[in-house]
């Protein structure tokens, strides 16, 4: 539930291609009820207030400067020119971030807390990323007088006899879940950035993805809220 002083509640998922299933739908027409606490005694009303969803793609942001490269650099290879240009599209991923983080874009109708944000960064949101993404949005949100958002991380539950220590480098993500995120994007008709058409490329990117949690403990909640505001585990298979 989002709390009476939380206006936006922003969600990172972990999961390369395992994203949930489209939440807009059904979040955009939520009319959700929390409990109105009074100063001095318990409060039995109830503040009706409406749900705005916000979907970051970072995944659209990287294909736009891809489309741009190429159509001043006709010729370049796709996954070339998506090299040339991760930079770029992960600063303009951070701006889009701190755009919709700002208190001050949301308007008077969200200061009077009648309308509640989910916004959602729809990335691979690795360790490595972490650190950005948590001070662009406290950068975005000090001005206002009060906290007013809260921060979740989606963490995949690894599956139940996945054992790290046996492997010589310490690295949270399972072979299952490897394999899963590989054959859903084999099973892929198209995709901008990541597609079925490249099969070496795929397990390329999926292993260069879990090479960057070398080190990271996701059964360690200490880790991830030295960044966010808390978390929520899901079964990545889910």
């Amino acid at each position: 539930m989002i709390g009476a002083q939380t206006n936006r509640k922003i969600q990172l998922p972990l999961k390369p291609a395992l994203a949930p299933a489209q939440p807009k739908n059904f979040i955009k027409r939520a009319q959700l009820a929390e409990p109105l606490p009074q100063e001095g005694k318990m409060s039995s009303g109830f503040e009706e207030f409406e749900v705005k969803f916000h979907k970051i793609s970072y995944d659209k942001i990287l294909t736009d400067n891809m489309r741009e490269y190429q159509e001043a650099h006709p010729g370049v290879d796709m996954h070339v020119a998506i090299d040339l240009i991760r930079g770029k599209a992960d600063s303009d991923y951070l701006d889009a971030v701190g755009y919709h983080c700002n208190s001050r874009s949301s308007g008077s109708e969200n200061a009077s807390r009648k309308v509640k944000e989910i916004i959602y960064l729809d990335r691979n949101n690795t360790p490595d990323v972490w650190a950005d993404i948590s001070a662009t949005i406290l950068k975005q949100s000090k001005a206002s007088k009060f906290k007013d958002f809260k921060s979740v991380l989606i963490m995949p539950e690894q599956h139940p006899l996945f054992e790290p220590s046996r492997y010589l480098t310490q690295n949270p993500i399972c072979p299952q879940m490897i394999y899963e995120c590989i054959k859903r994007i084999f099973y892929r008709k198209s995709h901008d950035c990541l597609s079925a058409e490249n099969k070496p490329k795929v397990v390329e990117v999926i292993l260069k993805f879990a090479k960057l949690y070398d080190g990271v403990d996701l059964n360690s909640d200490a880790d991830a809220l030295k960044f966010f505001d808390g978390l929520i585990r899901l079964d990545f298979l889910q």
